[in-house]
């Protein structure tokens, strides 16, 4: 939210930041100030866009690595086992523990 106002006190600009604006133009305002602005923030919001997605992206990355890597540490664990393993019943229980 941009605000634009005639009213330039600092108490009444800082008021209009308190209630969630991103800048606070008092008028008379130059328009290219005003439109550049606009390019800024909205260079900052595709910014942050990318931000977000790369953090989706990575998040799934880390998701999958880690299933992974658990699914390969019950392998590990099972291999592990099996040779220490005397019996079909012991084996029996080690299969099941391991699925």
């Amino acid at each position: 939210m941009v605000f634009l106002s005639s009213r330039s006190s600092l108490r009444e600009r800082i008021l209009g930041y308190e209630v969630g604006a991103v800048d606070y133009f008092v008028i008379p305002f130059s328009c290219e100030e005003l439109l550049a602005h606009f390019d800024v923030l909205k260079n900052y919001k595709e910014r942050h866009d990318v931000l977000i997605r790369k953090y989706e992206d990575a998040s799934k990355v880390a998701m999958v690595a880690m299933k992974g890597t658990g699914e390969l540490a019950c392998i590990l664990n099972f291999v592990e086992k099996i040779n220490q393993i005397e019996s079909y019943a012991e084996l029996a229980h080690v299969i099941i523990m391991t699925l």
